[in-house]
């Protein structure tokens, strides 16, 4: 296992995209991403590495979101976070990828899709 540096520098921007997709707020997401790391270090004795880092700290993350509505009592209860959280596709696979891999299977895509793809990844659709 790396050290958590190296760790949290690897895959930071990946939590944080993941947490800005479910919250929808930037502070939020990155208030949330660092309470996921300190899960994560709290836990750190658990990973049996039977899963990628990235999608073990995404699944800290959802763990930390929902703990979050938990707390905001009047936002939204528990049962609809459940349905609001199903992971897409999009978002298994940006959260399993490296964000480099992503990019090069993006690249060899052929126009309109590359296009979408792109729009969607970055937010802008």
């Amino acid at each position: 296992m790396d050290s958590m540096e190296q760790i949290y520098l690897s895959h930071a921007r990946t939590v944080y995209a993941f947490l800005l997709t479910k919250t929808q707020n930037p502070d939020l997401a990155e208030e949330l991403t660092q309470e996921t790391f300190y899960q994560a270090v709290k836990s750190i004795h658990r990973f049996k590495e039977q899963s990628s880092v990235s999608t073990w700290l995404c699944g800290i993350a959802r763990n930390v979101w929902f703990d979050h509505l938990r707390k905001q009592k009047g936002r939204a209860d528990f049962k609809e976070a459940e349905e609001i959280a199903v992971p897409s596709a999009e978002e298994e696979v940006f959260c399993s990828w490296d964000h480099l891999s992503v990019m090069k299977q993006l690249h060899g895509l052929e126009e309109p899709m590359r296009e979408v793809m792109y729009l969607r990844l970055s937010g802008s659709l």
